[in-house]
């Protein structure tokens, strides 16, 4: 609740935003300061969220063989229609208010978002905690974090990392007009010449429908696939799809192409669409390479979009299941903060990467320049799906019971008293861990050895 509560109130004050006597750098100033403090709310929720979220997906109320499609229809899926919703509503607000009146349009646009934290505050205030928290959290004992890292550093890396890679490929590369400064935002052919915000916030709209799809259609074949593998069989054709609009073959020669065809061939069974798509790109070879994206600027939004959709389709949705599901409750939390906190370093890090890159591979002008980048990101792709087959284990549909299970055996192999997990509000452990729990601790309830055996619990905790 408290991340819901941060989220209000700094929304409220982003959109209250003022400078001293009206100065526009203070007014910045002050913004910037309260999207700072808005992102903590954030970044609060996104653990908060998805973890409460995947607990939830193995309640018994839930279908056996759909608990990772609940968990993707609650988090990621909810999320990219969250995107497109924060697109739609600068564009309606501009619709009502015209250009007369951009103060009342960015305003309504940041303080709107007081609406859903507000609803999400106050089901809270009503919601029961989990199962699986309820008995195996350690709300009230230590966390052995030296154990935890013993045991999860390398699921814990893995996801790190992925997280990390799709950040930098969602984030930063899929743009590459937003990098070509030298003929944007003064060439307006992208938008038909026009720069009226009512057609660049419909472009916005419209790009950011196509996620949707993606995240929609992931979450209802993962139970089917597994999410390990739909995150890397939907990786590759992830990877090829921006470099094709971009780089529509002007550097080989007409009459050389069908020399060529082993580079146009689909990578996997969901790429076929996509170059029937790219034969637009094909057309006026003559032409530098952004001017061409502009000349066929539904083709490559298209393309692009469809790039979005295979992103939310296997990364977007997978990494967020695998995040949420890979670590016990105790520190479930904890792991998938990590995670996401390491996206969102790859996310800022590419920001101030690949400008050097792209002038390094000949600027934005250039044809090197705009594929050279994505051809780094479908590198990066590999790399992902790499580590996600040999350092990602399987998830099964009980997978966060298993390894609530097997983490507290592991504690109570190594001395930890476990009997102190768990929020004492619930029904006690589950899946027989009291039982295991009383039996490594050397302790039972009606030898009245209970003290000596804490204590010899608690002896255990401070070694380790």
């Amino acid at each position: 609740m408290s991340a819901a509560v941060i989220v209000i109130v700094f929304s409220g004050l982003s959109a209250a935003s003022s400078g001293a006597n009206g100065s526009v750098p203070g007014l910045l100033s002050m913004l910037s300061a309260m999207r700072f403090f808005l992102g903590i709310g954030v970044g609060a929720e996104y653990p908060c969220g998805s973890v409460a979220a995947s607990e939830q997906s193995e309640e018994p109320a839930i279908s056996y063989h759909a608990r990772h499609r609940w968990l993707g229809l609650a988090t990621i899926t909810t999320l990219v229609f969250g995107n497109a919703v924060a697109s739609f509503v600068p564009w309606v607000l501009y619709l009502i208010f015209g250009p007369d009146h951009l103060r009342a349009v960015w305003r309504l646009s940041l303080g709107l978002g007081i609406v859903p934290a507000l609803i999400v505050l106050l089901w809270r205030l009503n919601m029961d905690e989990p199962m699986r928290y309820k008995s195996d959290s350690m709300k009230n004992t230590r966390i052995p974090y030296a154990l935890v890292l013993q045991r999860y550093w390398p699921s814990l890396l893995a996801i790190s990392v992925i997280w990390f890679i799709l950040d930098i490929i969602v984030y930063v590369v899929p743009t590459p007009l937003g990098w070509c400064d030298s003929y944007l935002p003064t060439d307006t052919r992208i938008t038909g010449g026009s720069q009226d915000l009512k057609i660049v916030f419909g472009w916005n709209v419209v790009i950011s429908l196509f996620s949707f799809p993606g995240a929609l259609s992931g979450s209802l074949v993962v139970d089917y696939l597994g999410p390990k593998w739909t995150l890397v069989r939907h990786s590759l054709p992830y990877t090829h799809t921006p470099t094709r609009p971009v780089d529509p073959g002007i550097h080989i020669p007409i009459s050389n192409r069908l020399h060529h065809k082993r580079a146009l061939r689909p990578v996997s069974k969901s790429q076929p669409p996509l170059d029937v798509i790219q034969s637009t790109q094909r057309l006026n070879t003559h032409v530098p390479t952004p001017a061409r994206l502009t000349h066929h600027i539904a083709a490559f939004s298209i393309l692009y979009g469809l790039f979005l959709t295979f992103a939310e389709f296997g990364a977007g949705l997978c990494t967020f299941i695998i995040a949420a599901k890979a670590c016990p409750t105790a520190v479930r939390g904890h792991c998938f903060g990590v995670a996401a906190a390491c996206g969102k370093a790859g996310a800022f890090g590419g920001v101030w990467v690949f400008p050097p890159i792209v002038k390094a591979f000949g600027g934005a002008g250039s044809v090197r320049g705009n594929t050279g980048p994505f051809w780094i990101a479908s590198g990066l792709c590999v790399v992902g799906a790499l580590v996600s087959v040999f350092f990602v284990h399987p998830l099964t549909q009980e997978g966060i019971e298993r390894e609530d299970r097997e983490f507290r055996a592991y504690l109570e192999m190594h001395g930890y008293d476990t009997r102190r997990m768990g929020t004492g509000t619930g029904t006690g452990t589950v899946g027989g861990s009291s039982s295991a729990s009383a039996s490594a601790s050397g302790t039972g309830s009606s030898d009245g050895n209970g003290d000596e055996g804490e204590k010899r619990g608690d002896e255990g905790e401070k070694a380790v």
